[in-house]
């Protein structure tokens, strides 16, 4: 898995309760639209947001 990770305490907290790190909703209220020009709210598809918290419990689980 290589997903972006986040080095902002407010992202590690939001990806920690399996919320975007980008916008704090969850993963269901993203879009699964790739189409740049659909309106939504938040940069990230949920697939994004998905891989993005799978990576933060990932290296959570390495460290510990």
């Amino acid at each position: 898995m290589s997903a972006q990770r986040y080095s902002s305490s407010v992202a590690r907290e939001r990806m920690g309760r399996g919320e975007c790190p980008e916008c704090g909703e969850t993963p269901a209220a993203h879009s699964n639209d790739p189409r740049f020009w659909i309106p939504r709210s938040c940069d990230l598809l949920e697939r994004g947001v998905t891989e993005r918290v799978a990576q933060y419990q990932s290296d959570l689980a390495e460290t510990s």
